[in-house]
């Protein structure tokens, strides 16, 4: 998995450099950061995942995400941030609808997202892992296992780990999906 922010047909502020590493290559047109500069305000998108970005108990806008965005957009000129907190699987349709002008949360540069929106470069990498109980009963080491029949996998909706076991050839009928706030 990438970490990456995004903006509805255009790259992410500051951070746009190689797409065509991510599979999105296409350029951004015109003044990505026009409309955010004239009402002085970036709507940036987020998912709840605890430590990646999400709104506290008290309401502050905190995680590794809001805080990254928040300082390449202030280096752009774009001073006030304001988060929209919503479900993982509502972040790109919610930059169609503007309802976020950017969105900051891990997400794959794969398929259908890079039909929608375009990827910064990323900000980290995280591979895939199964978590099994202590010394691993089941015997899993890749996605050829589940779909050997030794485990019934669950994960979130809308997670690459899902299209990754799929494309292995287990059913998608038999994944478990789970409510989560983690990205993916």
């Amino acid at each position: 998995m990438r970490r990456r922010s995004s903006l509805p047909g255009t790259a992410a502020p500051g951070v746009s450099g190689a797409l065509g590493a991510a599979g999105c290559a296409r350029l951004p047109s015109g003044d990505v950061l026009a409309r955010p500069r004239s009402r002085g305000t970036v709507r940036l998108g987020i998912a709840g995942g605890v430590s990646y970005g999400y709104v506290d108990a008290r309401g502050a806008f905190t995680g590794e995400a809001p805080g990254l965005a928040e300082a390449a957009l202030r280096r752009l000129g774009v001073d006030r941030v304001r988060p929209v907190a919503t479900g993982f699987g509502s972040l790109v349709p919610g930059l169609g609808s503007r309802q976020s002008d950017v969105v900051s949360a891990g997400a794959c540069a794969r398929g259908e997202r890079c039909r929608q929106v375009l990827f910064s470069d990323p900000e980290y990498q995280m591979l895939d892992s199964f978590v099994v109980r202590e010394g691993n009963p089941p015997g899993l080491r890749s996605y050829a296992d589940l779909v050997a029949g030794r485990a019934r996998p669950a994960t979130g909706s809308g997670h690459a780990r899902s299209a990754r076991a799929v494309a292995a050839g287990y059913p998608g009928k038999g994944l478990v999906i789970l409510r989560t706030g983690w990205p993916g």
